[in-house]
C-alpha cells in the first residue's frame, strides 16, 4: 500500500468509527446537559447493547434492524428503572453521591454480565462473514459502513425530536434552566427520566453497532467510557453539535495513531487526549465560556 493510500485509508475508517461516537458521546451529552450528572454506567449500558446484539444474532439470526429496536428498547427501559429506582432520590444529593451510586451500578453490571456468560471474549465478525466493499485501493469494512450511517441517522432524528416536538422543547428549556422550565408547567423530573432513558437507549443502539467489529467482554464498558467522556469532554459538556464534531474528530485520530504507532496503545492515545482536555480545554470546543 502507497503511503498516500494508507492515510486515506485511515481518515475514512476514523470518520466511519467516528459516527459511531457521536452516537455514543450525544447520548451521555444529552444526560449531563439536562440532568448535570455523569452517569459512569454509560459504558457498562454500551457493553449490554453488544451483549444484547450477540445473543440475538447468535441464537435466533434475528433481521440487524430488529436487533437494533431491541437493543434501544431494552436498554431505554432499563435506564428507565435506572433513573427511578436509584437516580431520582438521589438527584438532589450532589455529585460525589451520584458519581459513587453510578460507579456501583457499574460494578453490578459487570459482576451480573461474568455471571452470567463467563469472562470470556466473544466476536460477531466470524459469525456475521461480511465482506469489506472496496473503493479502488481503499477498504471499507462494511459493518463500519453501515454502523456510520445507523448512527448519523438517529443522530439527526434525535436533532430533529429535539428541535420541533413538545418534549424535545421541554428537553431544551430544562437543561437551560430548570426552576423557569418547571415554573412554566414542565414535569422536571418526568424530563430527567425521558433524558436519561434515551441516553440509555442510545448507548444500546450504539452498544449493538459496536458489537459488528469490536470484541464482547463484561469489562468492554470501561474502555467506552473513557472514549464516551473523552467525546464529550471535546465537544463541551452537555453540548449537542460539540459532541457530534468531536466524535469524528476523535474516531480520526483514534485511526491515526493507531496505523502509524500502534493499535495496542490506542487506548492510552485516548487517555491521554482526555488528561489534555481536562489540563488544557475544560469547557471543550462548544461548552459554555466563563
Amino acid at each position: 500500500m502507497l503511503p498516500w493510500e494508507g492515510l486515506i485509508q485511515c481518515l475514512i475508517s476514523g470518520i466511519l468509527m467516528g459516527g459511531v461516537y457521536i452516537l455514543i458521546g450525544v447520548g451521555l451529552a444529552l444526560i449531563v446537559g439536562v440532568m448535570d450528572v455523569v452517569n459512569f454506567a454509560q459504558g457498562e449500558l454500551l457493553m449490554i447493547g453488544m451483549y444484547t446484539c450477540y445473543w440475538l444474532i447468535l441464537l435466533w439470526r434475528t433481521n440487524f434492524v430488529l436487533v437494533l429496536i431491541a437493543a434501544g428498547g431494552i436498554l431505554f427501559l432499563i435506564g428507565m428503572g435506572m433513573y427511578r429506582f436509584f437516580l431520582e432520590p438521589l438527584i438532589e444529593k450532589g455529585h460525589m453521591t451520584q458519581a459513587i451510586l453510578t460507579f456501583g451500578l457499574v460494578l453490578v453490571f459487570q459482576s451480573t454480565v461474568q455471571l452470567l456468560w463467563s469472562a470470556r471474549y466473544r466476536s460477531l465478525v466470524l459469525v456475521m462473514g461480511i465482506s469489506p466493499i472496496w473503493l479502488g485501493p481503499v477498504s471499507l469494512p462494511s459493518q463500519r459502513v453501515v454502523a456510520f450511517v445507523v448512527a448519523l441517522f438517529l443522530t439527526g432524528i434525535m436533532y430533529i425530536f429535539l428541535k420541533k416536538t413538545f418534549i424535545g422543547q421541554a428537553i431544551q428549556a430544562t437543561a437551560q434552566n430548570k426552576l423557569a422550565a418547571q415554573l412554566m408547567g414542565v414535569n422536571v423530573q418526568n424530563i430527567f427520566m425521558i433524558s436519561f432513558s434515551i441516553g440509555a437507549a442510545f448507548a444500546g443502539i450504539a452498544g449493538a453497532l459496536l458489537a459488528t467489529y469490536y470484541p464482547i467482554f463484561p469489562t468492554a464498558g470501561f474502555d467506552l467510557l473513557i472514549l464516551t467522556i473523552t467525546v464529550i469532554t471535546l465537544g463541551g459538556m452537555g453540548s449537542y453539535e460539540g459532541s457530534v464534531i468531536a466524535g469524528l474528530l476523535i474516531g480520526i485520530y483514534e485511526s491515526l495513531f493507531a496505523f502509524y504507532v500502534s493499535q495496542a496503545y490506542r487506548m492510552v492515545a485516548i487517555f491521554v487526549l482526555f488528561l489534555f482536555l481536562l489540563l488544557f480545554m475544560p469547557k471543550g470546543l462548544m461548552g459554555e465560556r466563563t
